[in-house]
């Protein structure tokens, strides 16, 4: 499995408990390559500190056999064999005593001085950074809180998930004043047997918190209205912040809201934005996990995603997975809880540009998501999110690949429809100007006809000519005359 690159540094203001174990894991690695590198010191030194003890012995022997000669024994004579042998065999000892010496430089300089080197610079900044993390990082009972149905789940530094901390149905909550601490409010349970008191880590956090226990406290998530229904409970959610809100507050209190979620998760609206769209389908799914890719351009990355986090999830002894409902539709997927009805995450459909099942088991499938990551746009990053299903991880790719085209589709048509309005657009705009010219053309033609008849009626009551009228003018003058005639006959 191949290692992380690198701690996202950045992550680190989210505060999640993502973060935190991932944080965990790079001090586990670091205080695991400590403990290694010092018994891998401590072997090598037993080594140079035994070839140094060898080396200084082969000498002291050999100076030993060389001062036989100088030995003087009481009842010992000369004998000349015995030096001579004990002379060669110290000359041996001599050269292996020497060849010792030089191994033993050999060991210092190739083999004591890197591993000490990197045992004084390298480790021990990994030490020191891991005890400053370790004094940002650790605080007192600090732990992570989220809302999961009618439930209140909390999960500690170093949990692979979030446990059951309290139920908070029908629970009573309230803004309480601690000696030390600010924004703490405490949950009490139904039945009165059980109290927490919660800090959070800012005012809006602090209201937000209450406002939401109080929604879920009075089961707002199982009504067929949340809105209205959180419309009605949130003055009593406010007067549990601010025991006296100004006429403005209250005011501000019964307008109309939206049910307030710290966890930007939105409920009730799931059929209203969906509605519209061609194609619904919903399938039944269950997150494994996610990690973000380098590349998203070949269904490989599907796979080693899936290997790599599968193969997490058994080292961790992770077998506990959610259970969602995923929503196909041409314009997004959505992951709903299947109690609540709440939207979880939403993924815009154009994001979504590959989709995989496992080529063994059909069960598993996944998509890449492409985002901007970061606060710029123009950085972008891929995430992998891997699902298992109930047989029909082809099924659901299929769905989404069909998503895509009618999408696809629309998008074609819309942009066809939008180009032939532009040109009938064009074309009415042509053909008035075409008409506007005509008109133009054909009022040029009235008035030089005018001009003309009107110069040669001048021209002929001038000259005394006689002036050729046009049909209708002659016509009028017969009627004229026939009219005259009748008079005269009358």
């Amino acid at each position: 499995m191949p290692g992380i690159d690198k701690l996202p540094i950045e992550e680190t203001l989210e505060d999640s408990p993502q973060t935190r174990s991932l944080l965990g894991v790079f001090e586990e690695d670091a205080t695991a390559i400590s403990n290694y590198m010092n018994q891998l010191y401590q072997a090598m030194h037993r080594i140079y500190d035994a070839q140094n003890e060898l080396s200084a012995a082969t000498h002291l022997t050999s100076k030993l056999l060389k001062e036989y000669e100088k030995q003087r024994f009481p009842l010992g004579g000369d004998d000349e064999v015995m030096s001579s042998t004990l002379q060669q065999f110290s000359k041996v000892i001599d050269e292996l005593s020497s060849c010792h010496a030089v191994l033993s430089t050999q060991l210092a300089d190739a083999m004591m001085f890197p591993i000490t080197q990197f045992k004084e610079r390298d480790l021990k900044g990994i030490e020191v950074k891991g005890f400053k993390t370790g004094l940002v990082s650790s605080t007192w009972d600090r732990q992570f809180y989220f809302t999961q149905g009618g439930n209140l789940m909390s999960q500690a530094r170093g949990d692979v998930a979030g446990g059951l901390a309290m139920d908070i149905d029908n629970c009573s909550v309230m803004a309480v004043d601690c000696e030390d601490r600010r924004y703490c409010f405490q949950i009490t349970s139904f039945d009165g047997k059980k109290s927490s008191i919660l800090q959070a880590e800012s005012k809006k956090d602090h209201e937000e918190w209450i406002c939401t226990i109080n929604n879920i406290s009075k089961q707002i998530y199982l009504s067929e209205n949340p809105e209205e229904t959180a419309a009605r409970v949130n003055q009593s959610a406010l007067e549990a912040v601010t025991p006296s809100p100004s006429f403005q507050q209250r005011h501000e209190s019964l307008r109309p809201a939206g049910r307030t979620n710290p966890f930007g998760e939105s409920g009730g609206s799931t059929k209203s934005e969906t509605e519209d769209s061609i194609l619904h389908q919903l399938f039944i799914v269950r997150f494994l996990g996610s990690m973000e890719v380098k590349s998203d351009d070949h269904p490989d990355v599907v796979y080693e995603t899936m290997r790599q986090i599968l193969a997490a999830r058994a080292i961790h002894n992770i077998f506990r997975m959610t259970e969602s409902h995923l929503l196909v539709t041409c314009d997004c997927l959505k992951l709903i809880d299947p109690q609540t009805q709440v939207t979880r995450l939403t993924f815009p459909l154009p994001c979504v540009v590959l989709y995989a099942t496992h080529q063994e088991n059909k069960r598993l499938f996944g998509f890449v998501l492409r985002t901007s990551g970061g606060r710029s746009e123009s950085n972008l990053s891929s995430v992998c999110y891997i699902f298992e299903s109930n047989n029909e991880g082809e099924k659901i790719c299929d769905s989404v690949g069909l998503a895509k085209q009618i999408a696809l589709h629309a998008e074609l048509d819309r942009r066809a429809s939008e180009k032939q309005k532009e040109i009938e657009r064009v074309k009415e705009k042509q053909q008035k100007e075409l008409n506007k010219q005509k008109q133009i053309e054909k009022d040029l033609e009235e008035q030089s006809r005018l001009i003309a008849a009107s110069s040669r009626t001048n021209q002929a009551s001038s000259e005394g000519q006689f002036v050729v009228l046009s049909s209708s003018q002659s016509e009028e003058s017969d009627l004229g005359e026939e009219g005259q005639k009748r008079e005269s006959e009358a």
